[in-house]
């Protein structure tokens, strides 16, 4: 579907923003529009990267946004975000996208309106560069929350395999995100300010930039070291378990022997015909109990 989402007569301006498009439509849009085939092929590719090419007097982006509407458990790129691809000439703003977003709608009001107070294409370029930057800003926060939810709940007695996975999910989407706005901070020194007056918007635009990729980075190593706190805790867990298993393994191996040596068929056994026998084989297994556990708490292994 293609939508005039803004036009001009003086000077002469127009946005055209196409959603769902088929190969035919696009195919004949850019015959119309004088674009070049491989950035139309380019369009149609859900996986391609964020990119800067010229081609004449055409500027042509890809950038990607992320999507709201995401699975939880995504993780990849072409899950956790959405491709918008941008055609800039004199006179002419193209913007083309597979899905609906809900990002876009507020932000064709906003370029609108800087369009009609005068703005020209690469202004508002630089404009959707930076809403598509900022719809990331949403997600950083909710793995920050999830991050600190983490960190309270370290050494609370749950479910330690389904928190690693948790923890690696939130870190693997963080991965992601900081992949896809290092691509996107590539393609900015590309990006020209249409005047010096814009220069500190484009300057905004990459001290943005920055500041997403510095968080999503001191995100993941934070990440990073709770998913080895998380694992030590594991493993100290299970280094308890063992430890009471092989407390009571001490306890029983000599009375396993004695009771095995009782258990031999002798012909010649004094403890056999003596009358306490019986008595004296229980109190050498006690004493033996006791004196292992006096051992063990001297040397700080029982509390």
């Amino acid at each position: 579907m293609i939508t005039t989402v803004f036009e001009r007569d003086e000077p002469s301006f127009i946005w055209l923003d196409v959603c769902e498009p088929t190969k035919q439509e696009l195919t004949r849009l850019a015959a119309e529009q004088g674009l070049h085939p491989n950035a139309v092929e380019d369009c149609l590719d859900p996986e391609h990267l964020p990119k800067h090419e010229r081609f004449g007097d055409v500027t042509f982006l890809i950038v990607r946004a992320f999507d709201e509407l995401a699975a939880a458990d995504a993780t990849s790129a072409q899950q956790l975000t959405r491709k918008l691809a941008i055609f800039r000439r004199e006179g002419l703003l193209l913007t083309i996208h597979r899905k609906e977003q809900p990002y876009l709608e507020p932000l064709r009001r906003t370029v609108s309106a800087a369009l009609a107070a005068g703005g020209n294409g690469m202004q508002a370029v630089i404009d959707l560069v930076s809403g598509v930057l900022e719809t990331y800003w949403k997600p950083l926060e909710t793995a920050e929350a999830a991050t600190s939810s983490f960190e309270e709940g370290l050494f609370e007695r749950r479910d330690v395999k389904r928190i690693i996975q948790q923890i690696y999910t939130v870190k693997r989407r963080i991965t992601t995100i900081r992949w896809i706005v290092r691509h996107t901070l590539e393609i900015l020194p590309k990006l020209r300010a249409p005047s010096e007056s814009a220069a500190p918007v484009l300057q905004d635009l990459k001290e943005t930039g920055d500041s997403l990729y510095f968080a999503a980075d001191e995100l993941l190593e934070d990440l990073n070291n709770l998913l080895n706190h998380q694992l030590s805790v594991a493993a100290h867990d299970t280094n308890d378990v063992m430890r009471v298993l092989t407390i009571f393994s001490v306890f029983f191996m000599p009375l396993t022997f004695i009771v095995g040596v009782y258990g031999m068929n002798f012909h010649h056994m004094p403890e056999l015909t003596w009358h306490y026998g019986y008595p004296f084989a229980f109190g050498l297994m006690f004493v033996t109990v006791v004196g292992i556990g006096l051992w063990f708490r001297s040397k700080g292994w029982m509390k």
